[in-house]
């Protein structure tokens, strides 16, 4: 039987991945930003949703004064549909389903650019144009709850042993005694079952051959396998390795096809880093330059700018540079 091999870097980042999801997001992979989020199916259990009501959902494109507010606030949220839905019962008490959650969720994909305070009111002042106070209030209580927890979950992480399982059980504990057994259950119930058997995978009770988890297991293993390939890649690209040789490596472990791509993919960010370098260095060529004030520096570095990449490339070079990234002065 076939049993991958877990060096300890990888197993220590593998406990703290599936621990991060536990506490943060959804088994699925977010949204691209360049492309618009996909509507969120609707829960035929509960009360169609005011947005069924109302000619506007919160941010939605539709609506282009809070579409332009939204993206002025939120750069990254430009071209987007905000994900999740606000929706109540036929009583007026707000369903705290997982639309709900992922709602919260989109709001919170603004920190770094927004602080938590200000996404908050943003929140505020969305549904401020769909609900009326009391509504308002129930939704900014629960968001309130669910900061809660992901904050006392961050700080689970940091305080927690390190045995993946004790630590998975610490967080689904902590979901328990600050949501409530009723949040807790349809916020995170699915990945809690998702994350309980991956670590049943991890701990060897359930294995790719066993008939009623073998493809459980199977899915486990590979994403495993993926998880060790990215960490491979980052070492090479620390030790500044040779290309040919990552090619003989990669073709040893994973094949000449495989090792075809990675080598493209190799590539590509090589192009992206030179380019983010002659940003740079044009940058600080305008700094440089005498007699050019600050207004004229940035025109010209825009103007740049528009000539070498295109709008999505500019909205990534911001965003490096937003976060302190590429190298020199801002």
């Amino acid at each position: 039987m076939r049993r991958v091999v877990w060096t300890g870097a990888a197993l220590t980042a593998a406990l703290l991945g599936v621990l991060w999801l536990a506490s943060r997001g959804e088994p699925e992979a977010p949204p691209l930003r360049s492309q618009p989020v996909a509507p969120a199916a609707t829960d035929t259990a509960a009360s169609a949703s005011l947005a069924s009501q109302r000619p506007t959902r919160v941010a939605d494109p539709a609506n282009p004064a809070t579409t332009r507010r939204n993206e002025t606030l939120v750069a990254s949220w430009q071209g987007l549909e905000a994900d999740g839905q606000v929706r109540f019962d036929e009583q007026g008490r707000l369903i705290l389903d997982r639309e709900l959650r992922r709602r919260f969720d989109f709001i919170l994909s603004g920190l770094g650019e927004q602080s938590l305070n200000g996404l908050r009111q943003l929140l505020a002042d969305q549904l401020a144009g769909e609900f009326d106070a009391a509504r308002v209030d129930q939704v900014l209580s629960e968001f309130d709850r669910y900061v809660d927890f992901l904050q006392a979950a961050d700080a689970l992480m940091a305080s927690s042993a390190p045995d993946l399982r004790s630590r998975f059980e610490a967080t689904r504990q902590l979901q328990q005694d600050l949501l409530g057994e009723e949040r807790a259950q349809t916020w995170f119930g699915e990945e809690n079952a998702y994350h309980e058997r991956t670590l049943d995978v991890l701990d060897g009770r359930l294995q790719p051959g066993d008939p009623e988890h073998d493809a459980w297991a199977a899915d486990v293993e590979a994403a495993t396998a993926h998880h060790l390939a990215m960490e491979m890649d980052q070492q090479y690209r620390q030790a500044n390795m040779d290309p040919a040789l990552r090619y003989v490596e990669r073709e040893a472990l994973y094949g000449s096809e495989a090792a075809d791509r990675l080598a493209a993919l190799d590539a590509e960010r090589a192009a992206w880093d030179a380019r983010v370098a002659a940003f740079a260095a044009e940058r600080q060529r305008l700094l440089d330059t005498p007699g050019l004030g600050p207004a004229e520096r940035e025109r010209q570095l825009q103007q740049w700018l528009m000539a070498e990449f295109d709008e999505a490339e500019r909205r990534r070079i911001e965003a490096l540079d937003r976060e302190g990234l590429i190298d020199g002065p801002p």
